[in-house]
């Protein structure tokens, strides 16, 4: 009898996979690979502050070797996640304070004749006329 493999069995050894490392083309030849990687590895030894990179092996040798060995896309345009819009609150309204007719220095000097007269001649002031004249004489 031979042995029916079984579906439904879980399978007892799993082999470890590694993720694969994505490859993205290049366009590069082997031979040109080469080239380059050997360009690179002499660039990398030489001292970099006395012989610095020039413009020709940015674009020959530089640029191609990030080219080979890169691992993800490169893209221009990426797509950019879109911000969620703020909740607006709705705002109290203020209250308003009352305004306070300011006087000018002629109805002030007015205003301060009256008070004075009053004085003088014997009445009672009010709360306000006395917190007027305090605020606005040194005279008590």
């Amino acid at each position: 009898m031979t042995e029916q493999p079984r579906s439904f069995a879980a399978n007892l050894n799993p082999v470890p996979v590694e993720p694969e490392i994505p490859k993205y083309e290049h366009g590069y030849s082997e031979p040109e690979v080469a080239k380059i990687v050997k360009a690179m590895e002499g660039i990398k030894k030489r001292d970099l502050q006395l012989q610095p990179v020039t413009l020709e092996e940015m674009k020959e040798v530089v640029v191609p070797f990030q080219r080979i060995h890169r691992t993800t896309v490169f893209n221009l345009n990426p797509e950019k996640p879109k911000k969620e819009p703020k909740e607006r609150v709705a705002k109290e309204p203020k209250e308003r304070k009352p305004r306070v007719k300011k006087l000018t220095a002629a109805e002030k000097k007015k205003k301060i004749n009256e008070i004075v007269m009053k004085m003088a001649t014997g009445q009672d002031l009010t709360p306000e006329e006395e917190e007027f004249f305090n605020a606005n004489t040194t005279k008590v």
